[in-house]
């Protein structure tokens, strides 16, 4: 049986192992997208900082 996820990807449930797989998968993914996340707004708030620098 295939259990389709809501980011497009399809997710096996026949066996508990492929489903754990895919979701330690998915997770690495989801924490990989805040890191990028959270790298952008900190460049952005670096920018910030060295516009209002008066160095």
């Amino acid at each position: 049986m295939l259990y389709a996820h809501n980011t497009g990807y399809f997710v096996d449930l026949s066996t508990t192992r492929s489903f754990q797989t895919s979701f330690s998968l998915f997770r690495q993914e989801k924490a990989h997208d805040n890191i990028v996340i959270a790298q952008k707004s900190a460049s952005k708030n670096f920018n910030k900082m060295l516009l209002c620098n008066p160095f």
